[in-house]
């Protein structure tokens, strides 16, 4: 139920993420294997080459993801581990950002060199057939001022000549295909570093503010909250406390509602007393209603009071001790 508790920017970066790994995976492992040949990698076993750089693609890929988890997961509990993924990362994302290029290169900009190839073509089926016309308009003239025997001879190279500007034009015709424009030509390395950089960020935005390890958690401090009785309400991991409000909190102790204004005063004491910088009134108003308090006015144009929740205490792990 955890893929439930996902913001919703955090869901779209996991949907774009698994997309563009998907095809960036593709185009790896469809370039890869245009690398190798046809003939076995190892005498005693079915794999050949072509197969073999299509493993090496696919496994670059999946390290690549990998790397960015393993960072995320270790960069507080174990640096040397995590310097080990962002190694991993590098190099995978080397091999992934070439195999794209190359894959582009040769699938998405090639069509240019094919055009080249038609246009030649097309051109010398045009020279051929000028030159075959020209060469009937000297027969025709010929053909006139020709007597007898010559007269028949040059009726048949004509007659000839006819086919042959026929074949032309038929060839001519059908290598007239449709021009095929490749607007991305000399923009591979580009495409392929975008294509990179989308999938790098994207599982790094779903996962990376999802924050550390288990093991992590379980030895970091956690905060309680506490009924005025001393019950138990809820145990939450403790956060940040800018400003020192939550250190506050724990030590006031409030018999009833008070005024915005008289517990700031109490606070601003505080932090004085423990040579702290206080927040603003506004920030620190703000950060007891992020921790629990609970705001209401007394009357309709009464002063704005402030109901603090259960008193917060932090305490260490407590299978720690």
């Amino acid at each position: 139920m955890k893929f439930l508790q996902l913001k919703f920017w955090q869901v779209f970066a996991l949907i774009s993420g698994t997309i563009i790994a998907l095809a960036m995976g593709l185009a790896s492992i469809s370039y890869s294997a245009t690398l190798g040949t046809d003939e076995l990698a190892f005498p005693v076993l079915p794999i050949t080459n072509a197969m073999l750089f299509s493993i090496l693609a696919f496994a670059f890929e999946l390290g690549m993801i990998a790397s960015v988890f393993g960072f995320w997961y270790w960069r507080v509990s174990n640096p040397l581990a995590a310097m080990f993924c962002v190694a991993l990362f590098v190099i995978a994302s080397a091999y992934s950002v070439h195999a794209v290029r190359g894959y582009i290169a040769l699938n998405v900009t090639k069509v240019e060199r094919t055009d080249a190839r038609v246009h030649k073509i097309a051109g010398s089926l045009r020279f051929e057939l000028d030159d075959a016309q020209a060469h009937l308009s000297a027969l025709r003239t010929a053909l006139l001022k020709s007597r007898g025997r010559r007269r028949s001879v040059i009726a048949r190279e004509i007659k000839e000549q006819r086919l042959i500007i026929d074949t032309a034009r038929e060839q001519l015709a059908r290598s007239k295909v449709a021009v095929r424009v490749a607007p991305m030509a000399g923009l591979e390395w580009s495409l392929a570093l975008t294509l990179w950089f989308f999938n790098a960020t994207c599982w790094t935005a779903w996962f990376g503010t999802r924050g550390n390890s288990d093991k992590n958690l379980k030895s970091s401090k956690v905060v309680e909250l506490r009924a005025p009785n001393g019950a138990l309400v809820e145990t939450l991991p403790s956060q940040p406390d800018p400003g020192g409000v939550a250190g506050w909190l724990a030590s006031y102790n409030q018999g009833s509602p008070e005024h915005c204004a008289q517990l700031y005063e109490h606070y601003r004491a505080r932090c004085a007393a423990k040579n702290m910088k206080p927040l603003a009134d506004r920030k620190f108003y703000a950060g007891l209603i992020a921790l629990g308090a609970r705001k209401f006015r007394d009357g309709r144009n009464g002063p704005t009071l402030y109901h603090l929740p259960p008193k917060l205490v932090e305490h260490g792990d407590p299978e720690a001790g």
